[in-house]
């Protein structure tokens, strides 16, 4: 009995720690905020070995489970540990994403420009760019843009792409 609970909570603390490196570098690199250079570098390491870390686990997860359930240990056991391994497998999965991306930088749907006056979102305070050709100008909320990180535009027939 001792022995199934320490499987199970073995593998649960597999299951964490590769939770935890999936996690780590969108995390670290929470936007909006000051980065060290070696800050961005811990988290680049950390999704660049995400995958091998992340299958490692699952194969150490994998053993552990196996042993557990090659002793015919009861079926709330087997059951119990089916969960971790789940965790584990979709682990490797996400290590492999980008989940800031996903999260913060997915295109909008649609995209609506204001006038001036329609602008309440836009405080006085707010920094913008802005990009005048000829009589037409627009102003872009940093804020935004810092979001997305682009958008592209036409003023006087011309496209442009204005980035930040």
């Amino acid at each position: 009995m001792k022995q199934t609970i320490a499987s199970l909570v073995a593998l649960v603390v597999l299951a964490v720690i590769a939770v935890v490196v999936v996690i780590a570098p969108s995390a670290l690199t929470e936007p909006f905020t000051f980065h060290t250079p070696d800050l961005i570098q811990r988290a680049y390491t950390v999704a660049a070995w995400g995958t091998t870390i992340t299958l490692g686990l699952l194969l150490a997860g994998i053993v552990i489970a196996y042993r557990l359930w090659r002793k015919r240990t009861a079926l709330w056991s087997s059951l119990l540990a089916g969960a971790p391994l789940l965790v584990l497998v979709a682990a490797v999965f996400f290590s492999r994403q980008h989940l800031a991306e996903w999260i913060m930088f997915a295109p909008p749907a649609t995209v609506a420009f204001d006038s001036v006056d329609e602008a309440t979102h836009v405080g006085e305070a707010d920094y913008i760019m802005g990009v005048s050709v000829g009589d037409e100008a627009r102003a872009y909320p940093i804020l935004m843009v810092s979001y997305y990180h682009i958008v592209h535009d036409e003023i006087a027939g011309e496209p442009f792409v204005v980035t930040y």
